[in-house]
C-alpha cells in the first residue's frame, strides 16, 4: 500500500490525544503499581499491526497503570525554598490528569500510530485502546464530540479515533496491510520495561529516497554522507519512566560499523542543528545543548547504539542545573512575550497621540490639584480594543472613588506581568502592573502638562517612555502612578533579568532590551527627553 492509497485525518483530534497523553503521563503524580500483565512484544506488535502501513514512521505506547512521579523530598531540600512547592503543585494537576486518563480508557495501554503526511494539512494517524465497557465508552465518546469533534469507532476488540474523509471506516481498515512490519516486535522488546514507549521506524522508501537524491547531509545535521543516518538508524525505540527518572534510547543499525559512525556523529548532528538555527537560541541556552551532548554518552552494543539516562545518579546536581537552565529560558520568554506586550502599548500612545496631538492623557482630564484622575494606561484603551472597558470609567473621577476602583480588578491582559515563576518570588498583586513610565524632570510623562513631540528635543528613539520594574513596585494600573526613579540611581527598581538586561519603549515606538550595566547618568539621559545628551545605542545595546 502506498502512501497516496488511503484517506488521512486531521490532526487536531486523534494526534490531539496522543499530545495530551504523553504530557499528562509524563507528569503523573505517584507510583502505582501495574495491575495487568505486561503485554510481550509480539502481542504489542500484534495490536498495533491492523493501524500500521508502509507509511507509518511512529508508534506510540502509554502503559497510564505504569507512571509515577519519584520521590524527590530529600533532593527538593537543598533546592530553593519554592521549589518543593513547585512541585506539589505541579504533582496535584499531573494526578487529576492522569486519573481522568485512566478512567477514559479504562486502566488499558493506549496505542497510536503516525504515518507521514501526505499534504500540508493531513496527517495520517490513529489513536486506539482495548474496547471499554459499555458505560465508559459512551462517556468517551461524548468527550471527544465535544472536546475534538472526533468519534469513536470500532474495529475488532478496539476502541479507534480516527477521521475517514469519506471514505468507509471498515474499508479503510481492509486496505491495511496484513503481514507484519519489520523491526516492530524487535523495538517493542528493546524497551519492553518502559512504561511510556515511542518507536520511530522510517520506511524503507524514505531511506533509499535520502540516499539518492540527499548523498551529503546538509550542514545542519552535521554534514558527511547521509548514509550515517540511512545505515545508522533502522529503527529506534525511545522508552521513559518517570517515576524511576530513568529513560533509554535504543537505535538499531544496520551493521556494527554503521553504529559505531552514528554513534560518532550524534553529539555533532546536535550541535550543528543548534548552531544552525539562531532563532532557537533566544529560547534554549547553548547551556542546555551541551548538558544534553555530555548526558547521551552513546554506547555501542554491537548493530546497536544504547543511550541510557538514570536520573538517579547525581539528581540533586542535575535538577540544580535544569533549574538554573529553566529560569533561563522562563526569562527569555517572559521578556519576549512583554517585548510584544510594549510595542502594543507604544502604538496605542501613538494612536492616541494621532487624535489629540499630545501623550496621554490630555490636560482636561487633571483634577484643581493639577494632578490627574487616572493613569494613562486607563487613556489608552480605545486603542488596545478596550472601548467597552474604558466607556465604564467615570472620567471626572478619582482612581480610587467607589465607581472607579471596582474596575481595577478587571485589568487587560496587554498589562499583564505576571511571574513565570511558581510560585513567584514576589506576587503582583491582582489589578497590579510592572509596566510604568518614568517620572522625573525632563522626562515625556512627568511634566506639569501634557507632552507633545516638540519637546522631545533629544529624539525619540534616544527618551523612554516605558519601562518594566521589578514586582514589588508594582501599581494599581488604573492609578496615576508610575515610576519616580532617584535621579542618582534611575535602575534601582527596574527590572533587570539574569541575562543582565532590561525591557524599554522609546518615544518612537520602538521596544528594546538593553544593558543593564550602563552607568547611572546613561540612564538618566534615556529618561530625560530635552537634556542635551544623545546617547550612542551601539554602547547600550
Amino acid at each position: 500500500m502506498t502512501t497516496n492509497s488511503y484517506r488521512t485525518w486531521y490532526p487536531n483530534s486523534g494526534l490531539g490525544i496522543i499530545v495530551a497523553c504523553l504530557t499528562i503521563c509524563s507528569l503523573a503524580v505517584t507510583p502505582i503499581a501495574n495491575g495487568q500483565e505486561p503485554s510481550s512484544a509480539d502481542t504489542d506488535a500484534a495490536i498495533v499491526q491492523p493501524f500500521v502501513s508502509d507509511a507509518t514512521f511512529l508508534i506510540v505506547k502509554v502503559d497510564p497503570t505504569g507512571i509515577g512521579l519519584p520521590n524527590l523530598a530529600d533532593t527538593l531540600k537543598s533546592m530553593p525554598p519554592d521549589a518543593e512547592a513547585a512541585y506539589r503543585e505541579i504533582s496535584q494537576q499531573a494526578g487529576a490528569g492522569l486519573a481522568q486518563l485512566r478512567a477514559m480508557v479504562n486502566d488499558q495501554p493506549v496505542y497510536a500510530t503516525v504515518g507521514i503526511p501526505t499534504s500540508e494539512t493531513k496527517l495520517p494517524a490513529f489513536v486506539f485502546a482495548k474496547r471499554p465497557p459499555e458505560d465508559v465508552a459512551v462517556k468517551l465518546t461524548a468527550f471527544l464530540k465535544s472536546a475534538l469533534k472526533a468519534d469513536l469507532r470500532i474495529h475488532g476488540d478496539y476502541a479507534v479515533i480516527a477521521h475517514e474523509h469519506g471514505m468507509d471506516f471498515a474499508e479503510l481498515m481492509a486496505a491495511f496491510p496484513a503481514s507484519p512490519r519489520e523491526g516492530t516486535a524487535e523495538a517493542f522488546e528493546s524497551v519492553a520495561s518502559y512504561p511510556v514507549q515511542v518507536l520511530l521506524l522510517p520506511p524503507a522508501y524514505v531511506r533509499r529516497t535520502v540516499e539518492e537524491l540527499l548523498p551529503e547531509l546538509p550542514r545542519q545535521l552535521g554534514g558527511g554522507p547521509s548514509s550515517v543516518l540511512t545505515e545508522g538508524l533502522q529503527w529506534a525505540a525511545f522508552g521513559i519512566d518517570p517515576g524511576q527518572l530513568r529513560a533509554e534510547l535504543v537505535i538499531q543499525s544496520s551493521s556494527e560499523s554503521a553504529a559505531r559512525d552514528l554513534a560518532a556523529h550524534i553529539p555533532k548532528m546536535i550541535q550543528s542543528a543548534y548552531d544552525a538555527a539562531p532563532g532557537i537560541h533566544k529560547q534554549i541556552p547553548s547551556e542546555l545543548t551541551q548538558a544534553l551532548i555530555g548526558w547521551l554518552n552513546p554506547q555501542v552494543e554491537g548493530q546497536r547504539i544504547v543511550i541510557r539516562i538514570d536520573g538517579r545518579e547525581k539528581t540533586t546536581a542535575n535538577l540544580k542545573m535544569l533549574a538554573a537552565v529553566a529560569r533561563t529560558i522562563e526569562e527569555k520568554t517572559r521578556r519576549h512575550r512583554n517585548v510584544d506586550r510594549f510595542g502594543q502599548i507604544l502604538l496605542a500612545i501613538h494612536n492616541y497621540y494621532d487624535t489629540y496631538k499630545t501623550f496621554p492623557p490630555v490636560d482636561k482630564y487633571r483634577g484643581e490639584d493639577g494632578k490627574h484622575h487616572l493613569s494613562w494606561r486607563v487613556h489608552i484603551l480605545p486603542y488596545v480594543e478596550e472601548t467597552k472597558l474604558y466607556n465604564e470609567f467615570h472620567l471626572d473621577e478619582p482612581w480610587d472613588s467607589p465607581h472607579n476602583k471596582k474596575l481595577i480588578a478587571k485589568m487587560p491582559d496587554i498589562y499583564e506581568s505576571r511571574s513565570f515563576d511558581i510560585p513567584p518570588k514576589v506576587a503582583v498583586k491582582p489589578g497590579h502592573t510592572t509596566f510604568l513610565a518614568p517620572i522625573g524632570d525632563k522626562t515625556v510623562f512627568g511634566e506639569a502638562a501634557s507632552t507633545k513631540f516638540s519637546q522631545i528635543i533629544d529624539g525619540t528613539s534616544n527618551t523612554v517612555v516605558l519601562v518594566e520594574v521589578k514586582p514589588e513596585k508594582a501599581v494599581p494600573w488604573t492609578a496615576p502612578e508610575d515610576y519616580t526613579f532617584d535621579a542618582k540611581n534611575p535602575a534601582e527598581e527596574l527590572l533587570i533579568g539574569a541575562d543582565g538586561r532590561w525591557l524599554c519603549g522609546f518615544a518612537d515606538g520602538s521596544a528594546n532590551q538593553l544593558r543593564g550595566d550602563i552607568p547611572p547618568e546613561t540612564f538618566l539621559h534615556l529618561f530625560q527627553m530635552n537634556d542635551g545628551q544623545v546617547i550612542d545605542g551601539r554602547k547600550i545595546r
